[in-house]
């Protein structure tokens, strides 16, 4: 059996013991893939890859690079599921990789952490070293006690003696063979990206879908973990272009649309027409119109009278008085509503004798007004 199967059916057997044994509640148990802990990486893009399970089903990893978060990645929901997301160091350092799942329950499990070093770190440059000068009065020189000894050199004389012909190889040379590299999937392919409509008022919405097939370790849509199938609502409030990532190990591809926003056309007001219609009154009257004044013998006779009329206006009644006239006398009175658009007012008692003018005011909201009359009503003395 090839190594890579038994890798692969290692991970599956470990992964369903860990299902069966997590607890239902306290989140996914959460291993990362890669890169190790210890790791040393060349600076460039880094790919991350967790696994999780959880007896309720894993719903997301999210992946931190030291304590800020990279990104939330989707999940199945299923018992054992895998996380991947991409990551690029701007600058060489030490940094801590941290992932962790949560289940289809919200519950977060624990973290699973890897410390990698990314770049090569310079090495520090040692300082030369300097002896001290000598202190004090230089020493008078100390002679050698060594005798120089000239060497003589001996020539030496050949042993070896070569033969007449080259002996030939008696064993067969065989090329190396390196062990066959498993060819990489290919990349992803973004089927279908489009926002509908892709041209909007201001204030307005638009839907954005997608479609993206192939082996997957990650969809994002302007650096937001997604579903390789799916859509969302975005209302933008100014032309934007939305940007959709597909990535495998094989490869990646990408694909752009733009939905244009247009400004909302100001409104114009509209303006009421001038009103300068009055209130139409009809049917005025005063009941009874003779009255007699108040006297010794007739105090049962009646000394006041009802004054009425129907007032209507398309832009409604503000007010309906009654302005009366006797001799020296006079007053206002405000006539009330009494419903079916008649208004009406008792005036009196009265006490002289004569003839009782009256007039009907009536004004409108727009400030028009209208007028009837004069009504009489003769007041006489009672006489016994």
């Amino acid at each position: 059996m090839r190594p890579s199967v038994v890798c692969c059916v290692g991970l599956l057997v470990v992964g369903l013991v860990l299902v069966g044994c997590a607890a239902q509640g306290q989140g996914p148990m959460t291993w990362l893939d890669r890169p190790l802990d210890g790791a040393k990486l060349p600076l460039g893009p880094v790919t991350i890859q967790a696994h999780a399970s959880d007896a309720d089903g894993v719903g997301s990893f999210e992946f931190f690079v030291d304590d800020t978060l990279l990104v939330t990645v989707p999940a199945a929901g299923g018992l054992l599921e895998e996380g991947t997301a991409g990551w690029t160091p701007t600058e060489p350092g030490t940094y801590t990789i941290r992932a962790r799942g949560v289940d289809s329950q919200g519950s977060v499990g624990s973290e699973a952490s890897s410390v990698i070093v990314v770049g090569e770190l310079a090495e520090p440059t040692p300082s030369p070293t300097y002896a001290a000068p000598p202190v004090g009065p230089p020493s008078s020189p100390v002679p050698p006690t060594a005798t120089v000894v000239p060497i003589t050199a001996t020539p030496l004389s050949p042993t070896f003696t070569p033969t007449s012909s080259p002996v030939p190889p008696t064993a067969t040379m065989v090329p190396p063979t390196s062990a066959p590299t498993a060819p990489l999937s290919p990349p992803p392919t973004i089927v279908s990206f489009q926002a509908n409509p892709s041209s909007i008022a201001e204030g307005e919405c638009t839907t954005l879908s997608w479609a993206v097939e192939g082996a997957l370790t990650g969809v994002w849509l302007d650096g937001e973990g997604a579903f390789d199938h799916d859509s969302t609502n975005r209302c933008p409030g100014a032309t934007t272009t939305y940007t959709l990532v597909a990535r495998s190990p094989g490869g990646e591809d990408q694909a752009s649309v733009t939905v244009t926003v247009t400004e909302a056309p100001t409104p114009t007001p509209t303006v009421p027409p001038l009103d300068t219609t009055p209130p139409d009154i009809v049917n005025p009257q005063a009941e009874p119109d003779e009255i007699l004044k108040e006297g010794p013998g007739c105090p049962a006779y009646s000394r006041t009278t009802t004054v009425s009329a129907t007032v209507t206006d398309a832009g409604g009644v503000a007010s309906v008085v009654a302005r009366w006239n006797l001799g020296s006398d006079s007053e206002e009175v405000a006539m009330t509503f009494s419903g079916g658009d008649v208004y009406e007012a008792v005036l009196g008692p009265f006490n002289s004798t004569g003839q009782l003018l009256i007039v009907i005011v009536a004004w409108d909201q727009a400030g028009n007004t209208a007028q009837v009359g004069p009504l009489t009503v003769q007041v006489d003395q009672c006489v016994t």
